[in-house]
């Protein structure tokens, strides 16, 4: 048994997490039959399931010979990890000669006691519970996880019914998520029963009940739009028919994660980027393909989650390889048109976008770009007459119109961006554009206060999102309410906010607040903290702005002027026209 390091536990603790239990199907055989090997599998095991856990904020808290138990303060970033783990496995598990590593994993919120490094309780037991009922290759949830995850997680959650589980009383009702790349049915315990519509039926190992679970046309709302699930029909090679109906699962889930810019999140765009991956190694000379991945790389940038130069050159790479396949397609030069904007020269990008509505008037995408270069050249009448165009299209263009009511906040045209924001409203009620509105309100037309109120507009079902709540948290901070603003800031459960133009660390919010509310102790604790924080990340992604931004104003908050001053000098040689002008003088006001 091995256990990582949990000191910045208390000795006793209790508090709500999502727990995730896994384990090897079948490893006790592989021992027995070759034990070298054995221990291979579980070495690279072990460092697949350590990855995925630092990539979506898990905490592992012990291993039990093949066994992981980890835990998570979300858990939608439990199931996501969940998800990667079981997407690596089955990458590596295609290629040809490998012994297959199949795992199954179980995911339970609740209750859970923290005692000298270890976890006890109810919420442990069921995880362990939820997890031996899953099938190979499978991912369990309790009830509790799938009213979490909802809709956001982009793949339908298969309905089990009511399954007894072993030493707990009642039974359970569990979901399975479906996975693209596994066939339309669930591996299922012997003793898994389905009691959809009151009725309880034993059911067959390995299938699920097509009446009770609808399996042959499960309905899954991602994005906004509905698609079907249905079981491929055979064909006569069904290793190609297998592999083409795996990379359509894909694509048609990548779509979904990604379809509308105004609902999606973070983890949308990052679980889309590994399923591209997925994609792009099964299918490599499919040009739809290769654009549809720039177009993912290219959201992960231009909404400030991935501004790495790490991200900056596979976008590249991808739009390249786009054309490649595909010159004369509109939707490469599309993707060329984002890249060029955002990386590129302005000559360069009016060419393409010149060239693109000569083909297409309508084009959005061309549409879009030309009106941001507008407003920022302040050709006003043009950008007008560009937004009024967007708007008339299908749809209009939220994202076009929220760009453009920061850009006239910006230019400090607040009349203007007032109007703006209220079209936008109107248009798109989400959280991103309530998000914005607090943004507005508090860093443009600096009115704390104006910010603090428009908190009593947004829907209370989107106050306790990240970045709303971390705005939120800083408006009250500018008005002197620090304590207030730790109160809303202990409520979110993740360390590190990364949402729509949003990225810092919690703690560095939290030592404003304490700072406002006299507790300078606790500030520097909480900022120290955020500090070692971004240090852990920027060691994984060193080059990348947001983080190097976010430690030069952590190190100038510590009073580390000195390191600050490096750190900024690094952001301004690695960042280029992508430095902003005002993280420049908000260090050195620091």
């Amino acid at each position: 048994m091995s256990k990582p390091d949990h000191e910045s536990q208390p000795r006793t603790a209790r508090r709500l997490a999502a727990i995730m239990f896994t384990d090897i199907v079948g490893y006790s055989a592989i021992t027995q039959r070759n034990e070298a090997l054995a221990l291979s599998l579980l070495d690279e095991h072990n460092g697949l399931v350590r990855a995925a856990l630092a990539a979506h904020a898990g905490r592992e808290i012990k291993t039990v010979g093949d066994a992981f138990l980890a835990e998570f303060d979300s858990a939608l970033e439990a199931v996501r990890c969940a998800v990667r783990i079981q997407s690596d496995l089955n990458g590596r598990n295609q290629a040809s000669g490998v012994e297959p590593i199949e795992i199954r994993i179980g995911i339970h919120l609740g209750d859970v006691v923290y005692r000298e490094n270890d976890v006890f309780g109810d919420g442990v037991n069921i995880a362990a519970r939820v997890q031996s009922s899953a099938g190979a290759g499978e991912i369990r949830l309790s009830d509790d996880v799938a009213r979490q995850v909802g809709n956001k997680l982009g793949m339908a959650l298969l309905d089990l019914g009511l399954t007894p589980l072993k030493n707990i009383d009642q039974p359970m009702r569990l979901f399975s998520v479906a996975l693209p790349w596994r066939p339309s049915t669930v591996e299922q315990s012997p003793s898994a029963i389905n009691a959809s519509a009151g009725a309880q039926t034993k059911q067959k190992r390995n299938r699920l009940p097509a009446v009770g679970l609808m399996i042959v046309a499960v309905v899954v709302i991602a994005g906004g739009t509905t698609w079907l699930m249905r079981k491929p029909a055979p064909v006569a090679d069904a290793t190609m028919a297998s592999s083409s109906s795996e990379v359509k699962a894909l694509v048609a889930q990548v779509e979904g994660l990604i379809r509308d810019p105004m609902t999606a999140t973070r983890e949308n765009y990052v679980l889309a980027d590994e399923l591209m991956q997925r994609v792009l190694k099964l299918e490599s000379n499919h040009a739809d393909y290769w654009i549809l991945a720039a177009r993912v790389s290219m959201r992960l940038s231009e909404q400030n989650y991935d501004r790495s130069a790490e991200r900056r050159q596979k976008a590249t790479e991808q739009v390249d390889r786009a054309l490649k396949l595909a010159p004369s397609s509109l939707a490469a030069k599309a993707v060329q048109l984002r890249r060029e904007f955002y990386f590129g020269s302005l000559a360069e990008t009016e060419s393409i976008a010149r060239e693109i509505l000569a083909r297409d008037p309508s084009n959005r995408d061309a549409l879009a770009v030309k009106l941001s270069i507008a407003r920022r050249q302040g050709s006003d009448s043009d950008a007008d007459a560009l937004r009024a165009r967007l708007m008339q299209l299908p749809g209009g263009d939220p994202l076009s119109l929220l760009f453009d009511t920061l850009m006239l906040g910006r230019r400090g045209q607040l009349s203007a961006a007032e109007k703006s924001y209220g079209e936008l409203l109107k248009l798109s009620p989400t959280r991103i554009v309530y998000t914005v509105g607090l943004e507005l309100q508090k860093d443009y037309f600096l009115d704390a206060q104006g910010a603090v109120d428009f908190i009593d507009r947004i829907p209370e079902k989107l106050r306790s999102e990240d970045a709303i709540a971390a705005h939120a948290a800083l408006a009250l901070i500018f008005v002197g309410r620090g304590a207030e603003a730790v109160a809303t800031l202990n409520r979110l459960p993740r360390d590190y906010i990364s949402e729509f133009l949003f990225n810092l660390p919690k703690g560095q919010i939290a030592g404003l607040a304490h700072e406002v509310a006299g507790q300078p102790a606790a500030a520097a604790v909480e900022w120290r903290n955020a500090l070692s924080l971004v240090e852990k990340r920027l060691a994984a992604e060193p080059s990348n702005l947001v983080l190097l931004g976010n430690k030069a104003q952590l190190q100038a908050m510590l009073g580390q002027k000195a390191a600050a001053l490096e750190t900024l000098q690094l952001h301004i040689e690695l960042g280029g026209k992508d430095n902003p002008p005002s993280l420049v003088a908000q260090v050195r006001v620091l």
